[in-house]
């Protein structure tokens, strides 16, 4: 299980590499795509491309002077494309639990409604 920031920094290289080849990114580039309130650094950078290296998500062939050359791996992909897959399904998940108390909520001011109407009726 990846943290939020080398979520973020997978998800920029799956951008940068949608084609599957290996790219030449340099780390200013990847400072600048990354969201400005996560603060990122040379060493955050430097620390969660190492990291994704090891689990096996990206591949590195080279890294000279901030400029890296990278791809992912078909396991990289696989892990980008069924989080945005997760992140979908509880944006969704959050209406459907809200649906039983917004019919609860339409039953009562019907019944508080048509019990108003009866009464003006009658009386």
């Amino acid at each position: 299980m990846l943290d939020e920031r080398t979520l973020i920094l997978l998800k920029i290289i799956y951008k940068k590499c949608a084609s599957g080849s290996f790219k030449v990114i340099s780390r200013e580039e990847l400072i600048l795509e990354f969201p400005l309130r996560y603060g990122a650094d040379k060493d955050l950078i430097l620390q969660n491309i190492a990291n994704l290296s090891q689990n096996g998500l990206i591949t590195i062939r080279y890294d000279k002077n901030g400029e890296y050359c990278l791809s992912l791996t078909p396991k990289g992909r696989l892990y980008v494309e069924s989080n945005n897959l997760e992140i979908k399904n509880t944006k969704n998940k959050a209406l459907i639990d809200l649906l039983p108390y917004l019919l609860n909520f339409l039953a009562i001011f019907t019944a508080i409604v048509s019990a108003n109407l009866i009464t003006r009726a009658l009386f």
